[in-house]
């Protein structure tokens, strides 16, 4: 389901007379109210960055401004996609990592924007990026992913920011709040027993 089918049903379900882009910032807003309460990551896009031949570092600057955090990396070879592992420790890439071994990627870590492999590369490396992105850069085109139920917590956000902000209906968007709150506590309780190495995640702020 896509932001625009949201927000319309959203205009639809309130009788809400105002633009999609303006709605979109009520719908951010919302967003931005539920990952402060549940361990969730719902933006996800795919980018590409070079890893030059002899480079062991590259800036993730080539994807976007909004990267949150990578969920799958990988380099292109012979028209396929090869996994790069995310090295399971600082110490245990410190182990791994060489400045004389040259080769394909095998190990990365990322520090603030730069991204970083175990060896040095012996040849150039298009590397991809399954990541999730920041809510700012959310736009109507974009596919939600997550289930019925967490759709519906992101309508009853918006809604609630929307009345609090734009109408100033603080019943309504206290009704519409605690109808999110009662989505998100049994979004949360089935998240914590689910297997991490999905997209569901550490918390992690927004901006």
């Amino acid at each position: 389901m896509t932001v625009q089918q949201i927000i319309d049903e959203i205009q639809a379900e309130s009788v809400i007379d105002l633009a999609d882009a303006t709605l979109l910032n009520h719908f951010k807003a919302g967003l931005r109210y539920i990952s402060s309460l549940i361990e969730d990551r719902v933006f996800l896009t795919e980018g590409t960055i070079t890893l030059a031949s002899g480079a062991q570092t590259a800036s993730l600057g080539g994807l976007t401004s909004a990267f949150v955090k990578e969920r799958h990396v990988w380099y292109v070879s012979d028209g396929a996609r090869v996994p790069i592992i995310k090295a399971p420790s600082l110490a245990y890439f410190h182990d791994v990592y060489t400045t004389t071994g040259t080769g394909a990627p095998s190990y990365y870590r990322i520090y603030g924007t730069t991204f970083q492999v175990d060896k040095l590369a012996d040849q150039a490396y298009t590397v991809g990026f399954d990541y999730f992105k920041e809510i700012s850069a959310v736009a109507l085109v974009d596919t939600f992913l997550g289930d019925e139920r967490l759709i519906q917590a992101s309508k009853y956000a918006c809604k609630a920011e929307y009345y609090s902000s734009y109408e100033e209906d603080e019943p309504k968007s206290d009704k519409n709040e605690r109808k999110c709150k009662e989505i998100l506590i049994q979004l949360q309780g089935d998240y914590e027993s689910q297997d991490r190495s999905g997209y569901v995640d550490e918390k992690e702020e927004y901006s």
